[in-house]
């Protein structure tokens, strides 16, 4: 239908009927159960996806160059995806979609094409992770939230007498805020130690920000960075959790554990933020600010 009204001129339907196109596309296949694919023309999530920097720097010119059509006819939007690839003109755009003007700081955008190179050489991606991207800027400007620190977690599990699994977490958090540091320690028991540091943290965080109670785990998937070194490898957990009230704001993030040479096995947490798209069942992939946290 979109090529036989945006290609041949056909009148279809109407205009503002039109360009709700990507975001029907995406509720029906949450009810159906069967995701856009994130290619497909039109409403897929990468359907006006740009990545190398050759792109880039064309698109800064004159979006049509590298674009058959106008996204938004169909409800859909450009997305500028960072990698490694990128330059200062991919960052520079991608800064515009994200609402900052980086035109005239190319120390700037220097500064953060450097940083993105060299974290996705260690583990790190951003082609899916607007968000951490966006935290990524915010920390170069030195405008980065901060809301809470973790002091320390730990989870154990162990066998009960009846066999059952029994898994308990603590967290301890130092809360930041207007006043000094609150200190808070949550514990908790769930269905599996992962469970169960979810559990603790919710009740950490409760009492200061009380949304948490309608956040949950949508999807997550773990990938395997360097197998020859078997359960030592470096991995890569993505996780896409959705709220109530964030149904045009899903966040992902993604955590990378690895054990640098000579020393045991520990986790990196440095910031980093991916945005996926907005929620299929509402909304098409938009601009909705999501944030990936690579640690």
């Amino acid at each position: 239908m979109a090529d036989l009204q945006l290609k041949m001129g056909m009148d279809l339907v109407p205009v503002e009927t039109f360009e709700e196109t990507t975001r029907i596309a995406h509720a029906i296949g949450e009810i159906v159960n069967m995701p856009v694919n994130p290619r497909a023309p039109y409403v897929g999530a990468s359907a006006f996806a740009h990545k190398a920097g050759l792109h880039a720097s064309a698109i800064r010119v004159d979006p049509d160059l590298y674009q058959h059509t106008d996204p938004k006819a169909v409800g859909n939007d450009m997305r500028m995806i960072i990698s490694d690839m990128a330059g200062r003109a991919s960052i520079e755009l991608k800064g515009r979609e994200l609402g900052f003007d980086l035109a005239g700081h190319p120390e700037l955008l220097s500064r953060l094409a450097a940083t993105v190179k060299q974290r996705e050489a260690i583990g790190y991606s951003y082609e899916a992770a607007d968000a951490s991207f966006e935290l990524l800027l915010l920390d170069e400007l030195g405008q980065a939230p901060s809301y809470s620190i973790v002091e320390s977690w730990r989870a154990t599990s162990q066998l009960g007498r009846d066999g059952s699994l029994e898994s308990e977490a603590t967290v301890k958090l130092l809360a930041d805020g207007d006043g000094p540091h609150e200190r808070k320690v949550a514990i908790a028991e769930g269905n599996g130690p992962v469970n169960a540091l979810d559990l603790a943290l919710r009740e950490a965080l409760r009492e200061r920000h009380p949304e948490v109670d309608d956040f949950e785990l949508r999807d997550f998937k773990v990938r395997i960075l360097d197998a020859h070194h078997g359960t030592d490898a470096t991995t890569r957990c993505s996780c896409a959790p959705l709220g109530a009230d964030w149904s045009s704001r899903p966040w992902a993030w993604a955590r990378t554990s690895s054990r640098p040479p000579g020393r045991p096995s520990t986790t990196r947490t440095p910031t980093v933020c991916t945005r996926p798209g907005s929620d299929p069942g509402t909304h098409g992939p938009g601009r909705g600010a999501g944030a990936t946290l690579n640690a």
